[in-house]
């Protein structure tokens, strides 16, 4: 399968689910230069449809206790209360279910680690980028889907098996404009039963004070 046909897949998607087209992934999907899934890099298990997906997003239960943290300027995003919340040293802003590494054992089965972060770019460019790192690295792609966030259009990705301590992930990627692009990155292992709930709760609540013609995050 293409990358060119998995995200015109995607964006078929948001054309019926939306009623307009998702305009930062038109030259991705469109793009004939690069391949998803060549040589059998990566296996995609399915194409999880685009209101199951949203439904997922919007209803997502779990957890009823949730705070707001909120990065002056740039976003605001919730979190289970009692959830650890550091900025690190490369501009993101780390969210964990569990207290820092250098105060606790190695990775538990109930660890999420949630990572949040803007990059002032066409999201086309960085979700292009992210799907050869996907090839490169081996992981599998479970399940994908085109969705809303923030009232704006996204691409969700569900990934497993990658070559790290927690070897499954969900990933989105929200397009504001071709400027910005918010990269919400929660990572957990497939033994916690209660993790992609509560991480879908905690991506559909991501809010951008971006603004078009804005400069970006400051550096």
């Amino acid at each position: 399968m293409h990358k060119q046909l998995l995200l015109g897949c995607v964006l078929g998607l948001s054309v019926l689910q939306t009623g307009y087209l998702v305009s930062w992934a038109a030259p991705v999907a469109q793009s004939s230069t690069h391949t998803l899934l060549e040589d059998n890099q990566i296996e995609v298990a399915d194409r999880l449809p685009a209101a199951i997906a949203q439904s997922l997003l919007d209803g997502a239960p779990a957890i009823t206790d949730y705070e707001t943290y909120v990065e002056p300027g740039e976003f605001s995003i919730d979190y289970p209360a009692g959830w650890v919340v550091e900025r690190t040293d490369n501009n993101s802003v780390q969210i964990t279910s569990y207290v820092p590494a250098s105060e606790r054992d190695p990775t538990q089965s109930e660890d999420i680690k949630t990572e949040v972060w803007l990059i002032p770019e066409d999201p086309a460019a960085v979700v292009d980028r992210a799907l050869n790192d996907i090839a490169e690295d081996g992981s599998e792609m479970r399940n994908y889907s085109a969705l809303m966030v923030d009232n704006q259009p996204a691409l969700m990705l569900w990934l497993s098996k990658r070559p790290l301590d927690f070897p499954n992930a969900i990933l989105t990627y929200v397009g504001y404009g071709n400027q910005e692009t918010a990269v919400i990155v929660s990572s957990y292992t497939a033994s916690n039963p209660n993790a992609e709930a509560v991480i879908q709760r905690i991506h559909a609540s991501f809010n951008s004070q971006w603004q078009e013609g804005s400069a970006g995050p400051e550096e």
